[in-house]
């Protein structure tokens, strides 16, 4: 593929998903994503995600994890990437796991990967979003 096939462009349309008390929010850098739809749309659309599986010692769990929490977490739960380059995904949801699974020695955890085109959807602000259009056209630029 060319890299001008992965080029997005922002939609005029676009409308940030709107988050209420209590729903579990990502942010990685100025992106922010809404975890708890994300996961709605996973139970509703899991014919369509592509399944994968991780390796647990390849991730990091990233920010501050709550340490009473990573005991209580339930490593049958895949954990969710993002694409946030062509073809390169990040973990989203499920660093607490990362971490126990490291503690516990878990080789690897199941995965849910979402393409750009899935969980661009789900950004909390247009912020987010046209930061994210401008990122991945960057990125997609830089692998011509």
């Amino acid at each position: 593929m060319k890299a001008t096939d992965y080029k997005l462009i922002v939609a005029p349309n676009y409308s940030p998903i709107e988050s209420f008390e209590n729903e579990e929010l990502y942010r990685h850098g100025i992106f922010e994503w809404n975890i708890s739809r994300i996961i709605k749309y996973i139970a509703k659309n899991e014919c369509n995600i592509l399944h994968s599986v991780i390796a647990v010692e390849k991730e990091f769990p990233s920010g501050s994890l709550n340490p009473s929490h990573v005991d209580s977490v339930d490593l049958s739960i895949p954990i969710i990437q993002a694409e946030i380059i062509p073809g390169t995904f990040i973990v989203i949801d499920g660093h607490h796991r990362i971490a126990k699974a490291r503690k516990n020695r878990v080789p690897q955890l199941k995965s849910y990967k979402l393409t750009v085109a899935q969980h661009i959807l789900f950004f909390t602000s247009m912020k987010s979003y046209i930061a994210f259009v401008e990122y991945w056209n960057s990125k997609a630029h830089d692998m011509r």
